[in-house]
């Protein structure tokens, strides 16, 4: 099982602009409690592990965050179907926002240093685990820029938008920021399963809960906000939910902003109840150690950005 270390020149300000993500904050606080709350009536199990017990750990937007009692896994529950949560997609204020807005502003940033990395990732698993794969699913929203980034490196390749119905029809498939956001991830999971070929490839990103900056953040973190994160897994609980019929190939967490979100949320609120130690590494030091420590936070899968590379086997 790999594990990969990434340094990238990427700052999160070119990718999510303070300005206009504070206008998207506001607009999906006031769209969730709208159009979300009244529809939370779905109690769910634990979608990393599928423990029946958890404990209750914050409310965010009038929605309830949930901590399993066996891996960790941070979930809403109870919490929309998905045809709520797809409605939301399609039309609420914020989503349009963002889609109008912020996606416009940042398309260059994004195809350059989100895109494009992502494809050559996809594009040297398929190289390594199956070559020749030509079919594929991508269920990532704002899938464009990825798709036409593989095609380039993959030249002929066909990406379809939806999980086919006909079984082992496709050979790999791409859920970036979906398993965070679905009512229900084991089931997704099971149907992608489904569609792939025996030896078929997953390609997943989403946050780990796991990682340091939503560790110490908590419920203070913006990364936390319903519906985008409904379900936050531990590595444990990616471990367990990919646990039967596939093989992990890869599971990193090669993210670059834990440090930085920290540092930031200390200076923004240099009176808060910070531990010392954080002061020190994260304020006091200069940015080699900054760097540094952000690397040592790749190397033991201890970031908050995860992905993973799995293989069909059953």
């Amino acid at each position: 099982m790999k594990t990969v270390v990434a340094v990238q020149d990427l700052l999160e300000v070119d990718i999510k602009p303070d300005e206009l993500l504070d206008e998207f904050v506001r607009l999906t606080e006031r769209d969730v409690r709208r159009v979300l709350v009244p529809r939370a009536t779905l109690g769910i199990r634990c979608p990393g592990c599928d423990h029946g017990e958890s404990a209750a750990a914050f409310d965010k937007l009038g929605l309830t965050y949930r901590e399993c009692r066996r891996c960790g896994t941070l979930f809403v529950s109870p919490r929309p179907p998905q045809d709520a949560i797809d409605e939301y997609y399609r039309s609420a204020d914020a989503s349009r926002f963002w889609r109008e807005r912020v996606v416009p502003a940042t398309v260059a940033a994004r195809s350059e240093k989100v895109a494009m990395p992502r494809a050559q990732w996809v594009a040297d698993g398929i190289a390594e685990h199956l070559p020749g794969a030509a079919a594929g699913v991508d269920l990532s929203p704002n899938a464009q820029p990825f798709a036409a980034a593989l095609r380039e490196l993959v030249p002929g390749v066909r990406i379809a938008a939806s999980v086919p119905s006909a079984a082992g029809e496709a050979d790999f498939a791409v859920a970036f920021d979906v398993l965070d956001r679905c009512a229900d991830p084991r089931a997704l999971v099971a149907a992608l399963h489904r569609a792939l070929r025996p030896g078929g490839l997953l390609f997943v990103v989403t946050p780990s809960l796991s990682g340091f900056d939503l560790q110490v953040m908590w419920d203070r973190s913006r990364t936390i906000t319903p519906p985008d994160r409904m379900n936050l897994f531990t590595l444990r609980g990616l471990r367990e939910l990919f646990a039967s019929g596939w093989q992990i190939r890869e599971i990193s967490t090669p993210g670059m902003f834990d440090a930085e979100t920290v540092r930031r949320a200390i200076l923004s609120d240099p009176r808060g109840d910070w531990p010392r130690a954080l002061r020190a590494i994260l304020i006091d030091s200069g940015p080699e150690v900054l760097a540094d420590f952000q690397e040592f936070l790749q190397r033991h899968r201890l970031s908050s950005f995860g992905r993973l590379t799995l293989q069909k086997v059953a």
